[in-house]
């Protein structure tokens, strides 16, 4: 069922702004990423945060030399099969999130994993901390 229209922002008051339904899409993808995570048992530890993802931090960036694609084949060569919902390579290190039950596994094969010469670190990414 859609969700009570909130109250229009000022900025969609303009008719051809009303009618590009960027709000309604932003709110429908958290539904369905919460109707697909069913209520699991695991999901995202009680906080409140997205249950149908696990993000993991990953001390391979751009300085390493990775780029989206080696941190795919990266993932597929360390535990086959695994699906990336998304990557986001920064600078120094590197984002990706996955299922929830597949963060473990590939966090324990990649942890320590030779990138080159130099072992990387991969662990469950902390919650970004408020400045």
């Amino acid at each position: 069922a859609p969700r009570e229209a909130r109250a229009p922002r000022a900025e969609v008051a303009d008719a051809d702004l009303a009618a590009i339904p960027t709000i309604e899409v932003a709110a429908t993808l958290d539904e369905a990423e919460e109707r697909t995570s069913g209520g699991r048992g695991e999901g995202g530890e009680g906080r409140g945060e997205r249950p149908s993802r696990g993000r993991i931090f990953l001390s391979y960036g751009e300085e390493g030399g990775a780029d989206e694609a080696k941190v795919r084949e990266l993932a597929a060569g360390a535990v086959p099969g695994t699906e990336l919902l998304q990557v986001e390579v920064r600078r120094s290190h590197t984002f990706v999130e996955v299922a929830p039950e597949a963060v473990e596994p590939l966090v324990a094969a990649l942890n320590g994993k030779l990138v080159g010469e130099k072992p990387i670190t991969a662990e469950r990414a902390r919650r970004r901390r408020r400045r």
